[in-house]
């Protein structure tokens, strides 16, 4: 008994490969985007691999009445590790050379997790959502579904011996009870735990497991797929992924119960498509069919060079530069196809030849993601105190401050609390310096993503699901407060953020994306922005009156500008770069990654008329702005100058931002305590 080939599956290939790279290239046209369910093509190839690992496993026990796990792992590796280490070489070898050092150490742990078949675990730990912009910058981000997919084909085969030993009769029943179970959770965590559902393989079974239900059908059941062909459910079959590619979108929840439109999409078109059909002469034509071929390579491909496009700045989604790019895909893949996939998959090359080619990339990899761990070949940047020191505090620095955050048991006398979010934290460092310096007490209070507001839990947009930024978070806040009252409370944080319920546009190419959380009640019952924003504006009142009362004198921080790129990483762009070296830091233009004064103004005026509104005599006040806009460049707003860069990424302050910063607010927290 032999698998027959079917140039259609290979067409299907075609179609999913297409419409992921699509759907990653973001290519812009009024202000839209074309096939925004593209991300579909990888549940697709799921269905796919489900449907010919169980053929390949089904056909072998059913001819020689046995299963060779290891003749299976091998025919995996042929056709898996090869292009896969070519590719990551390749891809972090460019790297090298394009990637600034903190960007390098992600592409360096990244790669590790992808050899070992585990980066979909690393994604999810990492934080990383399928659809956040800065998700189209980590060039190995796609091998998320190769290593679920690997992992099934390790578990898969095993389990399949044991069915096929103990449980023969009932298979397509086991095959059943494992799709419902895996949807059924799919359904469930998709409502709680996003990123988790999406990258994990226990809530994509159910998708591989709908093409190995489709593979059974096929070799055991083909009286039954007769009867059903006539109603033409793979044209039906057809549709419902088209519709699934085409107006699916990044609200879309998935894996989940919609999900199911594709998937059935698929099992309909494998199991019903006959060979007189229209469809089936498209899927299986040339054109088609070569790219399914490929397709393999051409999705290793396809996201590192876009996401390399963008780190450069060359890709802006415009039409011209996608098909430039599109094109060197294509040329790759067929290069990877011809010479490293279908040799490696030959017969005649020993398995042994390809371990020890393997073994040897897989050396070098290892060995060069193991130095870049250490510092990012920093290295490698001439005048490194512009691009490192003046931007990140060394480890050393970072334990020179003793940790009191949300440590209730901290009493004692008047103390300077530092209180809010990530961006308030980069100040600690320099500031628990300066105030031990003054002979003041300091409680640092930060939580990355939450600033101090009472009664309101920071949520999820699809989900609703509460973070660790919640009411009790801030409760416990506030009593440790109590403890150390009366002190001089300096209180900030991303403000702007919050009340507009978007993520920064300078209007001047610099976007950092979707938000993906807002501000909430405890009964999560405001349904608008409006309605938010008011409550918002309510407990930040009500958040200041309840340290004022406690005697507590608070500074309240004004928004720091933000900035839309990443200062350090738009830098490391800006200068040519060669095999041999890199450029001196000593040449910026004087108005270089500054902004608009006036979108500043514009994008901060609700938190400026918030914080302007709280009067009290114990209320004191910090504009940051004052620093860097309207200054060294008029109507503009700076991130470096005189060879110094202020920010860190798009809104946390630098080293020197800091110190800058810093200044102002001791002289500040100075003049407070001395009256």
């Amino acid at each position: 008994m032999k698998i027959s080939y079917r140039p259609e599956i290979d067409g299907l290939r075609a179609l999913a490969v297409f419409s992921v790279i699509i759907y990653h290239a973001k290519i812009s046209f009024i202000n839209s985007h074309f096939l925004t369910g593209g991300y579909i093509g990888v549940d697709i190839f799921f269905v796919i691999s489900g449907y010919l690992i169980t053929s390949i496993i089904l056909t072998e026990f059913y001819s020689t009445n046995s299963f060779s796990i290891r003749g299976f792992y091998n025919r995996r590796a042929r056709r898996i590790l090869p292009a896969l280490t070519v590719v990551i070489l390749a891809t972090i070898t460019y790297g090298y050379f394009y990637l600034y050092p903190i960007s390098l150490i992600a592409l360096s742990k990244s790669s590790i997790s992808s050899l070992f078949f585990s980066s979909n675990i690393f994604f999810w730990q990492a934080g990383e959502l399928y659809d956040a912009e800065n998700s189209l910058m980590l060039p190995l981000l796609h091998t998320w579904s190769l290593s679920v997919e690997e992992q099934y084909y390790i578990i898969f085969p095993i389990i399949m011996l044991l069915i096929y030993k103990f449980f023969r009769n009932f298979t397509l029943v086991l095959f059943l009870g494992g799709f419902i179970s895996s949807f059924i959770l799919a359904d469930y965590i998709s409502k709680i735990e996003p990123s988790f559902n999406f990258y994990i393989l226990p809530t994509r079974a159910w998708e591989l497991l709908a093409g190995s239900i489709a593979a059974y059908l096929l070799i055991n059941k083909k009286n039954f797929i007769k009867k059903f062909k006539k109603y033409n459910l793979s044209n039906i079959g057809f549709v419902l992924i088209l519709v699934s590619i085409i107006f699916f979108d990044d609200d879309t929840r998935t894996p989940s119960f919609v999900t199911v439109i594709p998937i059935l999409g698929v099992f309909f078109t494998i199991l019903f498509l006959d060979k007189n059909q229209f469809l089936f002469k498209l899927l299986s034509s040339k054109p088609l069919v070569f790219l399914g071929l490929i397709s393999y390579s051409l999705y290793l491909w396809h996201y590192p060079i876009f996401s390399y496009s963008r780190i450069i700045e060359f890709y802006n989604g415009s039409m011209d530069k996608f098909l430039i790019l599109l094109s060197i895909c294509f040329v790759l893949s067929f290069l990877t196809y011809k010479f490293v996939e279908r040799p490696f998959r030959n017969k005649n090359k020993s398995f042994k030849s390809v371990l020890t080619n393997v073994f040897i990339l897989y050396l070098i990899i290892i060995s060069f993601n193991v130095l870049s761990l250490e510092n990012g070949f920093s290295n490698r940047i001439k005048n490194n105190n512009v691009l490192s020191k003046q931007i990140y505090f060394t480890n050393k620095e970072k334990e020179k401050v003793k940790n009191y955050e949300l440590i209730e048991n901290q009493i004692g006398g008047e103390k300077i609390i530092l209180i809010g979010d990530s961006v308030m934290r980069t100040l600690k460092f320099d500031l628990s310096k300066k105030l031990k310096d003054e002979n003041l007490n300091f409680l640092p209070m930060t939580e990355g993503a939450c600033q101090f507001i009472l009664n309101l839990n920071r949520v999820n947009k699809k989900t609703f699901r509460k973070s660790d930024c919640n009411i009790e978070l801030q409760n416990f806040r506030l009593r440790t407060i109590k403890k150390s009252s009366p002190s001089i409370i300096v209180l900030g944080g991303r403000l702007p953020i919050l009340l507009e319920e978007t993520r920064f546009d300078n209007k001047e190419g610099g976007y950092e994306g979707p938000m993906l959380d807002f501000m909430q009640n405890k009964d999560n019952s405001l349904k608008t922005i409006t309605q938010r924003n008011i409550e918002i504006q309510k407990q930040y009142r009500l958040t200041v009156d309840a340290l004022l009362k406690e005697g507590n004198k608070v500074i309240l921080v004004y928004p720091i500008p933000e900035v839309g790129w990443n200062v350090p990483k738009k830098i490391f762009n800006y200068f040519p770069k060669n095999i041999f070296s890199y450029n001196n830091y000593d040449s910026l233009p004087e108005d270089f990654l500054s902004t608009s004064y006036s979108i500043f103004l514009s994008r901060s005026k609700s938190s400026f008329d918030l914080l302007d509104s709280i009067v009290h005599d114990n209320i004191y006040r910090i504009y940051p702005h004052e620093l860097f806009c309207n200054n060294y460049l008029k109507d503009r707003c700076i991130s470096q100058a005189d060879q110094k860069i202020f920010y860190s990424d798009s809104s946390h302050l630098s080293v020197e931002g800091t110190k800058l910063f810093n200044k102002i607010l001791v002289k500040k927290i100075l003049e407070i305590s001395r009256d």
